[in-house]
């Protein structure tokens, strides 16, 4: 199997407590776009029955305060699928709630918006999932996948993790820590032997012991500027990238990545 496939050993609930036991913490605030576009579905957990409709509500916010008399334009349709539904809207107060649509079958309904401010375009979406869990496999398990799996693991297991874990000031809320982590990872092809691995990790700041969801990315390449708002709701929540590049970076970055190798 291709080593790429390898950063996948990663993806275990363990290592969100593993960081939790070795945070190297440092107080740094990233570079941020003027103009943030946050765009999510209105069930907290992101989950809808089949025959459920689905919304999504749309902040603009400028210097982190709503951006008023705003106009946006949007489409909603099918995951990496053309749009079923599209408009544009003007926010009086800087927020809308958007009517979404409903899906009969299992699959992915995204909310991509656009603003224009200052000549320049802002885009972000949010995604909504209907019945994930009854989402069938199209291709055929690997013969040797087990295997590859316990070889990936026992790889990993022997590479110090080598945490790096970075306070971001300008995501916590008042409820909630917010770090930038990257940690070491296995080869996946790079020069130098090695490569590292990132997410955004969400942490409720009132001291206890609390569950943790380990959250995998989609299709594509983009940001994690934000806070997850299940940590408001007591569990930690490790969102990852998988492409080995930080995920706080300007929007700029992302779309110079997805029209060359990362689409």
């Amino acid at each position: 199997m291709n080593k790429k496939v390898k950063s996948l050993s990663l993806l275990t609930g363990l290592f969100v407590f593993q960081i939790l036991t070795s945070l190297t913490v440092l107080a740094w605030t990233p570079e941020r776009e003027l103009v943030q576009v946050i765009v999510t579905p209105t069930h907290t957990d992101w989950n809808y029955q089949l025959g459920e409709q689905a919304d999504f509500e749309v902040k603009i916010l400028k210097d982190g305060m709503l951006l008023q008399n705003t106009k946006i334009t949007y489409k909603i349709g099918l995951e990496q699928m053309p749009a079923q539904k599209s408009g544009e809207e003007i926010l009086k107060n800087g927020n809308i709630i958007l009517k979404g649509l409903k899906l009969k079958k299992p699959g992915f309904l995204r909310c991509e918006v656009t603003v224009e401010y200052d000549g320049k375009n802002y885009t972000s979406w949010g995604t909504a999932a209907f019945a994930p869990e009854k989402i069938e496999a199209v291709t055929k398990m690997p013969d040797d996948f087990d295997a590859f799996w316990d070889n990936a693991k026992s790889e990993l297991a022997e590479m110090p993790m080598d945490a790096i874990v970075i306070l971001q000031p300008n995501l916590c809320t008042s409820e909630i820590d917010v770090y930038h982590v990257n940690l070491q990872n296995v080869d996946n092809g790079s020069w130098r032997g090695f490569s590292r691995f990132y997410g955004m990790l969400s942490v409720p700041k009132k001291p206890g012991k609390y569950p943790a969801i380990l959250a995998v990315p989609g299709a594509g390449v983009r940001a994690y500027n934000h806070a997850d708002e299940r940590a408001a709701k007591g569990i930690i929540v490790f969102e990852v990238g998988i492409h080995g590049i930080p995920v706080n970076m300007p929007d700029e970055n992302y779309k110079a990545l997805h029209t060359a190798s990362l689409a």
